[in-house]
This record gives structure tokens, C-alpha cells and sequence, in this order.
């Protein structure tokens, strides 16, 4: 997947940015939850199929403590925060639990990346992820904790990304 740079000066937006790929196109859209469904063909229109997404962004811990990242995944997955490799899980169907991370309050890069299952395999596409802390129980990471920097140098706009009609990159 490219590069893209953002704007430092902007105020976040809601939603990660997130990259679709087959191997040969790359669409790009804004999504404001970390999961797919898994009753689709391709969880997105422009796509026949799907072979690798990643969602990247912001996270915001609202509190300071020991955070643990989770994923009920049909293929493989990898949850990095601040650059720091927190999950990594493959499976089928199966529910994976990362190491618990020490996070402060405020914001915290996020990318996460999620692998279907081989062409040749029959299993759905899945992947949900999740959060837990000793403040919280276990549950999906919730769409106002994740957000992003607009684009800096790209002419395309964020009103185009929401709507994945609009852009494709390839």
C-alpha cells in the first residue's frame, strides 16, 4: 500500500482510512469501525474480491492504563499501536488476544491489517476487532475513539473517500 502524508495542522476526522486490495487494484474509502462483514462476496462494491485490508489512523484511549487488543478472525490479522506490534492472529473463525500494552490517555497511531482466507479455503471473510482493560470489559473498539489526519498533498477530499462510488486507486 502507498504512502500517504497528512496535514499536521488539521483537526482529526472521524473514521481510519482504509486500504482494500485484490493484489492487482487498491481502493481506498473511510470506514468508522475495525471489522467486515462477513455475508458479502467483497465488503466493498468495487472490488470482485478481497485479499488484504488495512485500516490506519487514530485511536483515542480515553484512560490511562493496560489495554489488551482481540479479534475474532477468519484468516490473518495484525494490530500495531504507536508502532508497536500488540496482535498477531490467524485462524479460523477463532478469537485471538494480543498482549496486554500500557497506553495514556490521548491519542495513539493505529494500523491494523487483516488477511483473508486462501482463495482455495472455504471460509468466510471475518475479522471484528476488540478492546479490554481493567476499566472496561471486552468490547468492538468503538467508532468515536477512531479517527485521522486529513490528506495533505492529495487532491483527493474526505467527502470522496466516504463515499466509496467516488475514488479508486490502482
Amino acid at each position: 500500500f502507498g504512502q500517504v502524508s497528512f496535514a499536521q495542522d488539521d483537526e482529526p476526522r472521524s473514521g481510519l482510512i482504509t486500504c482494500l486490495s485484490d493484489g492487482n487494484t487498491e481502493v481506498t474509502r473511510i470506514d468508522t469501525s475495525l471489522s467486515l462483514p462477513s455475508d458479502v462476496d467483497s465488503p466493498d462494491p468495487r472490488l470482485k474480491e478481497v485479499s488484504e485490508v488495512r485500516w490506519k489512523g487514530i485511536l483515542l484511549a480515553r484512560l490511562a492504563g493496560i489495554h489488551t487488543f482481540h479479534a475474532q478472525v477468519s484468516g490473518r490479522c495484525l494490530i500495531d499501536v504507536d508502532g508497536q506490534r500488540v496482535l498477531e492472529g490467524s485462524g479460523n473463525d477463532a478469537f485471538v488476544s494480543g498482549k496486554p500494552i500500557e497506553l495514556t490517555s490521548g491519542d495513539h497511531e493505529i494500523e491494523v491489517t487483516y488477511f483473508t482466507p486462501a482463495t482455495n479455503e472455504a471460509v468466510a471473510t471475518r475479522f471484528a476487532a476488540f478492546w479490554s482493560s481493567p476499566s472496561f470489559t471486552l468490547e468492538p473498539i468503538p467508532a468515536d475513539a477512531l479517527s485521522h489526519l486529513p490528506f495533505a498533498d492529495d487532491q483527493r477530499t474526505v467527502d470522496q473517500l466516504q463515499d466509496p462510488h467516488l475514488v479508486s486507486l490502482g
